[in-house]
């Protein structure tokens, strides 16, 4: 159940920084609010909608199959943000579709990386990994008891 709500709130946060963040400074061009691009679309909305899926499914997993399900699509999600900048660059054809941090400093563009993409990314993943280890023990069948 944590797993799932802290993926949730990964989620959203994924979903929503790239139009609410440049209010704040925080921001991957275009650095305006709420402005609609393919790149934001591919690369932080469907998977954070992934992330979001798989943690309401892990929040209210009742079967292995729906924990597994659910833990695989948060994975999936985590795995994208992590990638897609960079496998954007395919059919893009040269810069990624993700933009470039707009930070006037190299810590700052570092931590926008972190914040937008690969850090969120791996938190995402880490969290859809245990929840498929926890599921994936809880469906091993009980050990029988040996005959006397």
């Amino acid at each position: 159940m944590l797993s799932g709500g802290l993926l949730v709130l990964l989620g959203i946060w994924g979903g929503l920084v790239p139009f609410v963040g440049p209010k704040f400074g925080y921001a991957y061009t275009p650095d305006t609010g709420w402005t609609w691009t393919w790149g934001r679309f591919w690369l932080e909305v469907i998977p954070a909608i992934a992330v979001v899926l798989g943690g309401l499914g892990l929040a209210r997993a009742r079967t292995h199959t729906t924990g597994m399900v659910s833990g695989w699509l948060a994975s999936v999600g985590g795995a994208w943000f992590i990638l897609g900048p960079v496998l954007s660059t395919l059919w893009t054809g040269g810069p990624s579709a993700a933009g470039d941090p707009v930070s006037a400093t190299t810590a700052g563009r570092v931590l926008q990386e972190i914040g937008f993409f690969s850090g969120l990314g791996v938190v995402v993943l880490f969290l859809g990994a245990v929840a498929l280890g926890r599921f994936a023990v809880a469906a091993q069948p009980k050990p029988r008891e040996p005959r006397a």
